[in-house]
C-alpha cells in the first residue's frame, strides 16, 4: 500500500466512501434525512455516536466523508462540518465556555464574530476581553486568567498576522482556537503550531467557487466529540448537498491557492510601489517576521487604503472591469469590497476607525485570472478617480 504523505495527495483520496459492488470513485450524495434503524447490516458507522446512521441532523455519510478528508488535510485526529463558518464558531464557543469563564480575543476581529462575542456570548455570563493584536503577540496578559483564547491567523480585513507559535508556547493551559479562513490549509496548519482547534469558513478557499456556504473545524478526538454533541443539540450540521459539493471543490484547493498566493504577492508589491498604503503579510512590514515564521504562503487577500472619500471609493470599484464587487474572498474570481459597508457594518463607526477600517479601505480577493490583467484593471481604475 502506498503511504500518502503529501496533503495534495490526501485531499484527493482520503475520506472517499467507495462501494466495490458499484465501483464509484467519489463519495455518493446521501440526501436522505433518515436511515433504516436499527440497521444490523451497516458497516459504515457514525463515528460520533459509534452507531449506524439514523438521522442527518446527527450525522450523514456524505458529511462524514468530507470531515475525514478535511481532517487529513489539517493532520487532525477529527473534524466536523457545519452549516456556515459562523455556526462553527458559535457552536465551538458554546461548547468550550460556560458562565464564569473568561475568553481572550482580538479587538480587530471579523465584524460578525466581533458582534457575536460582544452582544451574545457576553450575555451568557462569559467574560470576553478584547485586546489589540500587538499586545496579544507580545503576550501582554496573564495567560492563567483565560479558559480559552480565540484569534484569527490573518486578521480580516487589516491583514495583521497572529503569532500562533508564540501563543502556543506562552499560553499552554488555555484552549487555543483560531479562525484560519484567510490563510487556508494550504498556507497554514495551526494544529501543527500548537493550537487546539482550527476553524475555517469553508465558503472561502476550501470551496473556492463561491457556490456554497459552510464551516469546518478540526482538532483532537476529545474536543471534537464534545463539539459534536453540541452541534447535535443546536442543529448546526452541514447539509449533505453542500458536503458533496465541497468534497469535490476542495480537491483543487492546492492548485488554486498556490496561484492566488503568487498573484497576490505580485499585485501587493506593485500597488505599494505606486505609493498606495497596502496591507499584506508578504510585504516587509511589522508582521513580516511573524508571517514568515507562521505561514507557508502569504495568501490571496490584499487590503489597501486609497485615502479618498466614500464616493471616490465607490467610483473606483464601479470602474473595475475584471474585478467584481462582492463581500467574500477565496474564490476563483477576483472580488473587491469596502469592509466599512459590508463585513464590519455590525460595529460602530468609531470602532471601525479605531481598528483601521476607513471609508477608503478596500479588500481585494485575488482570483486565478492572469495576474497582469488583475493589476492592470486596478491601475486603470486608479487613473480614473484622480
Amino acid at each position: 500500500m502506498v503511504k500518502r504523505k503529501s496533503q495534495e495527495t490526501r485531499v484527493i483520496h482520503e475520506g472517499e466512501l467507495a462501494n466495490p459492488e458499484i465501483g464509484n470513485i467519489h463519495t455518493p450524495l446521501f440526501g436522505d434525512s433518515v436511515f433504516i434503524y436499527p440497521n444490523k447490516k451497516s458497516k459504515i458507522i457514525d463515528k460520533y455516536r459509534d452507531l449506524p446512521f439514523i438521522y442527518s441532523r446527527l450525522g450523514n455519510p456524505t458529511v462524514q466523508s468530507l470531515e475525514e478528508k478535511y481532517a487529513s488535510v489539517e493532520n487532525a485526529e477529527s473534524a466536523l462540518a457545519f452549516s456556515s463558518g459562523m455556526s462553527a464558531i458559535s457552536t465551538t464557543i458554546l461548547t468550550i465556555l460556560k458562565p464564569g469563564d473568561r475568553l481572550l480575543t482580538v479587538s480587530s476581529l471579523y465584524g460578525q464574530t466581533l458582534d457575536l462575542l460582544q452582544n451574545d456570548i457576553s450575555k451568557l455570563g462569559i467574560k470576553v476581553d478584547f485586546m489589540d493584536i500587538d499586545r496579544i503577540n507580545s503576550i501582554e496578559f496573564d495567560t492563567k486568567k483565560y479558559k480559552a483564547v480565540f484569534v484569527e491567523s490573518i486578521i480580516n480585513p487589516t491583514l495583521e498576522v497572529t503569532d500562533l507559535k508564540k501563543l502556543s508556547r506562552e499560553a499552554p493551559n488555555a484552549i487555543k482556537i483560531v479562525d484560519a479562513s484567510m490563510a487556508s490549509p494550504v498556507n497554514q496548519n495551526p494544529l501543527e503550531l500548537g493550537f487546539d482547534l482550527v476553524i475555517h469558513s469553508a465558503t472561502k478557499y476550501i470551496s473556492g467557487m463561491d457556490d456554497v456556504v459552510g464551516g469546518l473545524i478540526a482538532g483532537s478526538k476529545d474536543l471534537i466529540r464534545e463539539i459534536a454533541a453540541k452541534r447535535k443539540a443546536l442543529g448546526t450540521i452541514m447539509d449533505p448537498y453542500t458536503a458533496h459539493v465541497l468534497s469535490k471543490n476542495i480537491k483543487t484547493m492546492y492548485l488554486r491557492v498556490n496561484k492566488q498566493n503568487n498573484s497576490a504577492f505580485f499585485i501587493a508589491n506593485k500597488l505599494e510601489k505606486m505609493g498606495i498604503k497596502v496591507n499584506y503579510p508578504g510585504l516587509k512590514n511589522k508582521y513580516y517576521g511573524i508571517a514568515k515564521d507562521n505561514l507557508r504562503g502569504f495568501g490571496g487577500v490584499i487590503s489597501f487604503d486609497l485615502g479618498v472619500d466614500y464616493e471616490k471609493s465607490q467610483k473606483f470599484m464601479d470602474r473595475l472591469e475584471i474585478i467584481k464587487k462582492a463581500p467574500t474572498f477565496g474564490g476563483v474570481e477576483s472580488l473587491i469590497t469596502l469592509p466599512w459597508e459590508t463585513s464590519h457594518t455590525y460595529i460602530t463607526p468609531e470602532h471601525r476607525k479605531k481598528i483601521g477600517i476607513t471609508e477608503s479601505l478596500l479588500r481585494l480577493s485575488v482570483g486565478i485570472e492572469d495576474k497582469f490583467d488583475i493589476f492592470n484593471d486596478l491601475k486603470n481604475s486608479l487613473k480614473k478617480i484622480k
